[in-house]
């Protein structure tokens, strides 16, 4: 049977302390659920659980300036739920609301789904898309780290032993931009086979003034698709540019094969939700166009 120490501190500079002390035997519990699991299969051995649960500023979700705050323990419920999340980010709202059961996503938080750093989490391609960057805090002082730099490997994040994550900052999108999460399961429940989170721009001549693309499951980590956005960026979105995207995702994505599916077939599945998610985000422009 597991032993450790367990502490639910009720301010952050208390974290900060148990952190500094119990170093990298340590480990932060925000939902838990992944975490528990590693521990129960002795995958993990930590001297030390720190749970958030207690420290109220971090299920604060805040729009301060140009960017949506997200605190560490906001759950996947309330991302979903939350009117200002459903405006400006759907592609998050989307996400949350498929991470695993209904259950899990009442205790399930968006901070503790990107530290576990898994690589088909529902939470990462979302915010890539978004333009995300992690606020990391410790005894130390803070620093910001951008999402796309967070991932080290297949769960393992870039925190420091003595860091923790608290809160995410997104900057909000312009008014016109669209967005969608795409997620393929074998059942609505399970974790992503593949993911494709997609923001973008597009003008009234239907040509394409930014995007961003992340992908889940198609590499050890979650990662943008850069190379089929440089394709796509104030190119005229035609059909042969969409396909093009695809081709280009498909062939520069590194998945892994697991019991989720093998690699080449994880491969063919992220060029097509890329081209899924592309159309659907065009077809949303029209509709406004001919409303």
């Amino acid at each position: 049977m597991a032993r450790f120490d367990y502490f639910e501190p009720d301010h952050l500079d208390e974290v900060f302390d148990l952190l500094g002390k119990y170093g990298e035997d340590a480990r932060v519990v925000a939902g838990g659920q992944s975490l528990l699991i590693l521990i129960r299969q002795g995958l993990l051995r930590p001297s030390a659980l720190i749970s958030l649960d207690r420290i109220s500023s971090l299920r604060e979700i805040s729009h301060k300036g140009n960017e949506i705050i997200l605190g560490a323990m906001v759950t996947q419920s309330e991302l979903s739920a939350e009117d200002r999340i459903r405006k400006h980010l759907p592609v998050l709202a989307q996400a949350a609301s498929k991470v695993g059961s209904v259950h899990v996503q009442n205790l399930g938080t968006v901070g503790g789904n990107l530290s576990h750093a898994e690589p088909n989490g529902d939470s990462a391609p979302a915010l890539l898309s978004a333009g995300a960057a992690i606020r990391a805090s410790s005894l130390r002082g803070e620093r910001e780290i951008p999402l796309e730099s967070f991932f080290r490997g297949p769960f393992e994040n870039v925190l420091e032993a003595d860091e923790a994550l608290t809160q995410i900052h997104i900057p909000v999108p312009p008014n016109d931009a669209r967005s969608i999460y795409l997620k393929h399961v074998l059942r609505a429940v399970d974790r992503a086979t593949v993911s494709v989170g997609l923001m973008m721009q597009v003008d009234r001549e239907g040509r394409c003034q930014t995007v961003r693309i992340g992908l889940g499951g198609a590499g050890p980590t979650p990662v943008r698709a850069k190379k089929a956005e440089a394709l796509l960026e104030k190119e005229k979105i035609t059909d042969s540019i969409i396909e093009a995207a695809g081709m280009e995702v498909s062939r520069n994505c590194d998945p892994l094969s697991d019991a989720h599916g093998p690699a080449e077939y994880k491969r063919k599945m992220a060029g097509l939700l890329t081209k899924r998610a592309i159309r659907q985000v065009v077809e949303a422009y029209s509709k406004k166009r001919e409303v």
